[in-house]
């Protein structure tokens, strides 16, 4: 047998959500102190996450946590989702240290 599907793949769009100790907010920028943490929780839910970042820094799952912010942790982190339904999507966040 074979099986063809037609359609389109509706992929919802992704939403960044971070919290650097003083609650959830939707945002993919931020400043954090020297020391302080940071847990990136993008939305939706569902998929494979994968990240990337300054400092060698990689994670599998979808809430990544950075500790011990420091310089070398400044920058870009990407976090990749993938679904069984076929979506691939990416989302940056920027991290900055606080002055």
């Amino acid at each position: 047998f074979t099986v063809n599907v037609e359609g389109k793949l509706e992929c919802p769009p992704l939403v960044p959500y971070l919290n650097a100790g003083s609650g959830w907010v939707q945002a993919s920028e931020e400043s954090i102190a020297e020391g302080g943490s940071v847990t990136f929780g993008p939305q939706p839910t569902d998929g494979d996450w994968t990240w990337t970042g300054p400092d060698g820094f990689t994670y599998t799952g979808r809430e990544a946590r950075i500790n011990g912010f420091n310089n070398l942790k400044a920058g870009r982190y990407v976090a990749t989702r993938t679904t069984e339904a076929g979506c691939f999507d990416q989302i940056t966040f920027r991290l900055t240290l606080k002055q």
